[in-house]
């Protein structure tokens, strides 16, 4: 009988009646308690994941803004040395035309250089022929001119013989 009485009392006992309510209650925050947890270190598994994945893109836009760098200086660097091979391209076509445009102009059978010479020679008889134009007022106004003339060409005329 004394079991039964203590079996009596423990079921009107009212903490075994809540015993009986909070325990699975506390089963049931347990298991919720887990799944937070499970799930806290899938976010912060998930976290580092992303930040290193960030890190490793902030880390390739660096190197892709370097590698832009590079072929920007490179690209300048072309464009210069193909802006000098042209200048000089361009200076060697005006000297061919240059001297295209002098082996016109030279007398047949002769040099254009060879003839200045000669007329050079020629004149040494005669020091100071043709330093008068120097001295001409219009002359000196032509050359000196701080407006450009209006014609490169300063025309001289004279009867023949007077050294023009």
């Amino acid at each position: 009988m004394a079991r039964i009485t203590q079996q009596a009392m423990e079921e009107n006992n009212p903490y075994n009646r809540d015993r009986d309510i909070i325990l699975p209650t506390l089963e049931d925050l347990n298991h919720r308690q887990n799944d937070l947890i499970v799930d806290a270190q899938t976010h912060f598994q998930q976290y580092d994941t992303d930040r290193r994945d960030l890190l490793v893109g902030a880390q390739a836009s660096q190197e892709t803004r370097d590698m832009a760098r590079g072929l920007v200086n490179e690209f300048e660097r072309l464009r210069l040395d193909q802006k000098q091979k042209a200048k000089a391209k361009e200076k060697r076509l005006r000297d061919t035309q240059r001297m295209e445009v002098k082996n016109w102009l030279d007398a047949p059978g002769t040099s254009q250089k060879e003839y200045h010479e000669e007329v050079q020679k020629a004149r040494q008889d005669y020091p100071g022929t043709g330093k008068w134009i120097l001295k001409d007022d219009k002359m000196s106004m032509w050359m000196n001119a701080e407006v450009i003339p209006t014609s490169s060409m300063f025309w001289l005329n004279g009867g023949k013989g007077t050294g023009e």
